[in-house]
């Protein structure tokens, strides 16, 4: 029935087929949105994971470089160096 002419199939087939490739072309589209959003889900989440972890970094380095630079020295004014403590 598939195979003959659009034209010589009933209307009310013709109505049922429209419907039947609507819904199937729908849940497709729906798979479809689904596969991104979650792939787009999982992407957010290792950014965020991975954000979280540049973070963790930065702070223990810049922790590190606050106890470090109380070692070096430092040039005054007049080109002296003078050593800080902490």
């Amino acid at each position: 029935m598939l195979l003959q002419p659009l034209k010589q199939i009933p209307w009310s087939y013709r109505d049922n087929l429209v419907i039947y490739i609507l819904q199937s072309k729908y849940g497709m589209l729906s798979t479809q949105a689904s596969a991104l959003i979650q792939g787009k889900r999982a992407r957010v989440a290792s950014t965020s994971i991975v954000n979280g972890q540049l973070t963790t970094i930065d702070d223990s380095l810049s922790a590190r470089n606050l106890e470090i630079s109380g070692f070096l020295p430092v040039g005054d004014r007049k080109g002296k160096i003078q050593m800080f403590m902490g």
